[in-house]
């Protein structure tokens, strides 16, 4: 009881810095919260985090946790946000809300990056990376665009701090969605979701993170962010599937996915995309549990911990790699790290990120009522 309560202050503290924005009422006008999917957020966070730390050997296929992201994104914006952005007041706050939301942590991710490169080529004088390079890499960064030239320092699209990709997408859906929400309708919204996967069917494995296959993640997110917005809509008009399961099997669906042998891509994206839509509506349908809380706590980190984790994942193999012991046993460091992560993250959260976000609504409502 003691730990539920500090953990309900902390949030209490906190709530504003909740991943997932879900705030908007229902047709009963009550609060709907979404605890379940809040988890699975973290979940799939903690997913990527191991793709990286094996480099794909742990968790082939680990990468579909972006692909719940995007559909966890679709389903929360549209619950947030569908009905004010047919506005134009309403537009301007949504994409003000999503910049206060996702740029303070994209402002230490581009930063991060930047530092990142410099500390490699102080420890490897050998092979350093070409700082003009760097240089343009580190700007585009810091407005979220990719550098595909060929001489980038690695094979990613967002060669300083790889997991900046999904973000991309991330925004160029949001942005996309405001231009066309006031035509969205479950048919219009099922041919996208359609249009997206043929996509992704077509241009075969999944891409986005790599220059070599950076524009396959615009189907990819379209695919994924708009079936999200029709798993909203559905809900919304009670014609979503009543199926149900409680967060630690969705949490291990989750993982079998992830852990397929071999490489999700072309047609075999269809059935996985299905198996993850099914997950986030079992997470909908989800009945209230007290240890919800618990897993909404990595919802509550699950954003820092995908931004910093490159950065923290290269300190521990740096530690690794000049240690007698650790150099031999890759497990400990790892899981180790997996721990250390989400107090990291939890730690940007709470001293960084939050208040700046606070900064920023304070700004925002000074000039409101100057305005007025």
């Amino acid at each position: 009881m003691f730990c539920i309560a500090v953990f309900e202050m902390t949030t209490r503290l906190l709530g504003s810095n909740i991943p997932l924005d879900q705030s908007a009422p229902d047709n009963s006008g009550r609060i709907h919260r979404f605890a379940v999917l809040d988890g699975l957020r973290g979940v799939a966070a903690l997913l990527v985090v191991l793709l990286h730390t094996y480099d794909n050997s742990a968790i082939p296929n680990g990468q579909l946790a972006v692909d719940l992201f995007f559909i966890l994104s679709g389903f929360v914006i549209a619950h947030s946000y569908a009905d004010r952005i047919l506005v134009p007041k309403g537009r301007r706050q949504f994409l003000i809300s999503r910049f206060i939301r996702l740029y303070p942590m994209l402002l230490i991710g581009a930063a991060g990056g930047v530092g990142l490169a410099l500390l490699h080529n102080s420890i490897n004088a050998a092979d350093p990376y070409d700082l003009k390079v760097v240089a343009i890499t580190a700007a585009l960064s810091f407005v979220v665009l990719p550098y595909l030239g060929a001489d980038a320092v690695n094979v990613f699209s967002f060669s300083l701090n790889p997991p900046m990709w999904s973000l991309f997408f991330e925004i160029f859906a949001n942005v996309l969605y405001l231009a066309i929400a006031k035509f969205l309708t479950v048919r219009t919204l099922c041919l996208l979701t359609l249009a997206g996967l043929i996509g992704v069917v077509i241009m075969g494995p999944l891409g986005g993170g790599l220059r070599t296959n950076f524009l396959a993640g615009f189907p990819r997110v379209v695919a994924g962010f708009f079936a999200g917005v029709l798993l909203r809509e559905l809900w919304k008009t009670g014609r979503l599937p009543k199926f149900q399961a409680n967060i630690f099997v969705l949490s291990a669906s989750l993982l079998a996915l992830a852990m397929i042998p071999f490489e999700i891509g072309g047609w075999l994206y269809a059935p996985t995309l299905a198996a993850l839509l099914l997950i986030v509506i079992c997470g909908v349908n989800c009945r209230p549990a007290s240890y919800h809380k618990w897993f909404a706590f990595l919802g509550l980190v699950s954003y820092p911990v995908y931004l910093l984790h490159w950065f923290t994942i290269y300190v521990m193999q740096f530690i690794a790699k000049h240690s007698d012991f650790l150099s031999h046993h890759y497990f400990e460091p790892a899981f180790l790290h997996l721990i250390a992560i989400v107090f990291v993250g939890y730690a940007i959260g709470a001293y960084y990120e939050t208040p700046v976000m606070n900064a920023l609504k304070g700004i925002l409502r000074k000039r409101r009522l100057r305005t007025r």
